[in-house]
């Protein structure tokens, strides 16, 4: 997404669907919040994976490994209803979106109220990176094949507009070896 642009602009790019969805939660009066520290990020995102049957638990320790974080908070009557982190690179101005979680696989929630919530915190996230000075914001990655299970989540990107952008990720042998000991690890543990 093209922060250099204005917030209309960036509005106007979005499906109307998520338009709509993110004037809601204004209107059911959401509010955004930056968070200082990890501890209820890590909480909530390590109750998230779990839920949804993912090993990809996170720490203090694995989020400092990016440098600069930003942690953001949609809340709505008091509850957090979704959260992200964003990497910052202040040299480049580039932001990329670490990770995003909500409750909405828990008992008893407002599950229309959460998808709000998220597009809106999503929104929020690129008003306040644009108005500190960043130019780009990375979306970390887009499934495009129908086919993988992932695709949803990349619609749903897509949904907020910016442009696909081929990009590559390299990963040395070691920390691949590194990655599926892990994967071991997990499966072992469970």
């Amino acid at each position: 997404t093209d922060l250099t642009k204005s917030m209309d602009e960036i509005m106007a790019g979005m499906k109307s669907n998520t338009r709509n969805e993110i004037r809601r939660a204004v209107k059911e009066g959401c509010n955004f919040e930056i968070v200082d520290g990890f501890d209820e990020f890590i909480s909530l995102y390590n109750a998230f994976c779990k839920s949804k049957g993912l090993a990809d638990f996170t720490s203090e320790a694995r989020m400092r490994k990016f440098g600069k974080i930003l942690v953001t908070k949609a809340v709505h009557n008091g509850k957090t209803l979704a959260m992200h982190t964003n990497i910052l690179d202040e040299v480049s101005k580039v932001a990329l979106l670490q990770f995003s979680c909500s409750p909405r696989l828990d008992e008893n929630v407002d599950r229309k109220m959460i998808g709000w919530a998220n597009r809106f915190l999503h929104y929020k996230d690129l008003e306040w990176l644009r108005g500190n000075g960043y130019k780009t914001y990375d979306w970390s990655g887009v499934v495009v094949d129908p086919k993988d299970p992932r695709y949803s989540i990349g619609e749903f990107k897509l949904s907020f507009g910016g442009t696909l952008c081929d990009s590559w990720t390299l990963r040395s042998p070691l920390y691949i070896l590194a990655e599926k000991a892990r994967e071991v690890f997990r499966r072992l543990r469970k």
